[in-house]
C-alpha cells in the first residue's frame, strides 16, 4: 500500500535528498509572475492618479484661502503687517513648489 502513494508522487516536483544546494529551486509560473507584476503596476499608477487628484484640490483650495485673505486684508476686513503679509505668501510658495515635486519625483524616478 505504502509503495502506491510513493508512486503518486509527481517525481517532477521532487528535490533530491542528496541534493549540493540546501535550498530547492523555485517553482513558480512565469505567467504568474508576470501577471501580478502587471497588476502590481497598474495599482501603483491608480494611487499615483489619486495623489495627484488629492494635491491638485489641496493646492487649488490652499491659493483659494490665501487669495481670499490677501484680498480681504486690501479691504480693510483683516488689518495685517507687510511682514505678515509676506510670510504668508513666502510659505505658500514653498509649500506648492514642495509638493509639484514631490508629486513629480514619484511619477518620474530616475532608475540607477
Amino acid at each position: 500500500m505504502m509503495r502506491k502513494e510513493l508512486d503518486d508522487i509527481d517525481a517532477g516536483n521532487a528535490v533530491p535528498l542528496n541534493s549540493d544546494s540546501k535550498k530547492p529551486k523555485a517553482d513558480f509560473d512565469k505567467d504568474d509572475w508576470i501577471r501580478q507584476k502587471i497588476r502590481s503596476l497598474s495599482e501603483d499608477t491608480d494611487h499615483r492618479k489619486g495623489l495627484i487628484t488629492w494635491v491638485k484640490y489641496l493646492v487649488i483650495l490652499w491659493l483659494a484661502c490665501v487669495v481670499v485673505i490677501v484680498a480681504a486684508n486690501s479691504f480693510t476686513f483683516f488689518d495685517l503687517s507687510d511682514g505678515v503679509l509676506i510670510a504668508l505668501l513666502t510659505t505658500t510658495t514653498v509649500n506648492i513648489l514642495g509638493l509639484a515635486y514631490i508629486v513629480l519625483q514619484g511619477l518620474f524616478k530616475i532608475k540607477d
